[in-house]
């Protein structure tokens, strides 16, 4: 065996003190781990969830009293990624589009079709929904649908989901309508879509559009899906979404441009009638990014720079009104909003892993790269990364510290072949968001739930997705949703089945319902 020469030793104790001293500028958390083995997490419960959901009877984010309504257990979609029939937006092209190599944009050159179908089954859909015990559903409305060309709103597409909204309360689902999730009509792009702040004011005809027609009915509202992630894939790679264009000058922009949406969005709503008995937020997606080599301080630095990015550059914005963008050697952009602090009644968190980064400044092409752990490949999923539980803690807590109530609005897992990974995905990360532990191990005596008892207000969960869908570049290689689709089936009843990871969840839920409304029963006796 090769041994270690000594100048490689010192180097090593050299690197692992400079990333020592540079710790109060590079801060970054620890990577959490927990110790699964010694944990029991089959019987997960969430009986004790009291006071932190969300209903239309009781639509208070402020109670914390006990017989406050039941947590928000639900499903999210996205409107392109389920409906079918897209043709008039910037996702479209793409899926026909190829590289300079001549390769699709899309795996297997995917076209998203019919995708779930879930345009025509949407009834079917929200009565499986009910099936399941859910209590909410977010869904998205498509842009290039509802407003085809500029100026012009398809009345038979308002009325869909004015139906659609109909259908969910009557089943005692509470709609939550996302306005933005990635997709933007063609005549949008052509006028320099999110690049440009005057189109600002185009988005948010289309959002009071929105409003008039649904906001009657509609109470939880989510202005944009991940604005990091749209502005990062689309304008630092070129192989990921459109448009394709490697610009760090741009992406900050675009990410700039989007939260000011959000915000004036907010505003316009709580001006609007009905608007201060509605709760907006937006969907943040968090990765924590981990140096590969802790001790490395090239690692460490990577890894404090894309975080500050891609997660501190938008929360610091609805915190305190400022922004700041920055990558070195590339953009440094600093703004101010006055309307942006407080322009959010919850914050939505999307979260599924974590990613451990390198620092190799001899690539000037790619000087940072993504790694997988070998204690961590057997738990990969069908995706790039792997099951990791303990972030989703650490997400929520970070989160939670913006001082208003979090909805779970994206949580789920890709398991194409239903080998054990959504089911073990669903116990962890349930167990993570609430479950009793002390100090990691479980303790007879002291019941802690373990993110929403550490001072996360958490007041409802929602699984990506309810069923598999169009996943993006992704085409429909990956298997998100609870239930497989076979939108080819003759019969109904067979365009829908679920996973058997699925049922962890449906247990859960079904066992939160159960216990909720023997409480509600036995309150009323009292």
């Amino acid at each position: 065996m090769r041994r270690p020469s000594l100048c490689s030793v010192s180097w090593t104790i050299i690197l692992a003190l400079v990333a020592y001293l540079l710790e109060p500028i590079f801060f970054l958390e620890p990577e959490l781990h927990w110790k699964w083995d010694s944990l029991n997490i089959s019987e997960t419960s969430f009986s004790g969830a009291s006071g932190l959901p969300i209903t239309r009877d009781h639509l208070d984010f402020n109670s914390q009293q006990s017989g406050s309504p039941p947590f928000l257990w639900g499903t999210a979609t996205a409107g392109y990624q389920t409906e079918g029939f897209n043709d008039n937006s910037q996702w479209f092209e793409w899926e026909s589009a190829t590289d300079e190599f001549g390769r699709p944009r899309i795996k297997n050159h995917d076209k998203s079709g019919l995708a779930s179908d879930h345009w025509r089954l949407f009834r079917h859909d929200v009565s499986l929904m009910k099936h399941l015990g859910l209590s909410s559903y977010r869904f998205s409305v498509e842009w290039s649908k509802w407003e085809p060309q500029q100026g012009t709103f398809n009345q038979t597409v308002i009325e869909h989901y004015s139906d659609l909204v109909d259908a969910l309360l009557e089943a005692g689902i509470e709609p939550i309508c996302t306005l933005h999730h990635f997709t933007n009509p063609l005549w949008f792009q052509n006028l320099g879509s999110w690049e440009k702040s005057a189109n600002i004011a185009v988005f948010l005809r289309f959002a009071h559009s929105v409003y008039d027609a649904l906001g009657d009915r509609v109470k939880i509202w989510c202005t944009i899906n991940e604005p990091e992630v749209y502005s990062m894939m689309g304008y630092l790679f070129t192989d990921q979404f459109p448009p394709a264009v490697s610009s760090p000058a741009l992406a900050a922009e675009v990410l700039k441009n989007l939260m000011d949406a959000h915000v004036a969005v907010y505003r316009m709503f709580k001006g609007l009638e009905g608007g201060n008995a509605t709760y907006i937020g937006f969907a943040k997606n968090i990765f924590q990014f981990e140096p590969n080599r802790r001790w490395n301080p090239l690692d460490r630095l990577a890894a404090h720079l894309i975080t500050q990015v891609y997660t501190e550059s938008v929360l610091r914005y609805v915190e305190t009104g400022k922004f700041r963008y920055y990558q070195p050697l590339a953009v440094n952009m600093k703004a101010e909003n006055p309307q942006a602090k407080g322009a959010l009644d919850y914050i939505g968190l999307n979260y599924y892993s974590h990613y451990h980064v390198r620092l190799d400044p001899t690539n000037w092409a790619r000087p940072v790269d993504r790694c997988v752990r070998p204690d961590e490949a057997a738990l990969m999923t069908d995706m790039d990364y792997p099951i990791y539980a303990e972030g989703f803690y650490r997400a929520l807590k970070r989160v939670g510290r913006v001082g208003v109530p979090v909805l779970v609005t994206e949580n789920g897992v890709a398991d194409g072949q239903d080998r054990g990974i959504r089911e073990l995905w669903i116990r962890r990360y349930l167990y993570a968001m609430a479950c009793w532990l002390f100090d990691h191990i479980p303790h007879p005596f002291v019941r802690q739930w373990r993110a929403m008892k550490d001072g996360v207000d958490v007041r409802g969960f929602q699984y990506w997705s309810l069923m598999d869908n169009f996943e993006w570049n992704s085409g429909f290689s990956m298997k998100f949703g609870l239930m497989q689709i076979n939108v080819t089936a003759p019969e109904l009843e067979n365009k829908r089945k679920l996973y058997k990871g699925a049922k962890p969840f449906v247990d859960v839920v079904n066992a939160y319902n159960r216990d909720y409304n023997q409480g509600q029963t036995a309150s009323m006796k009292a």
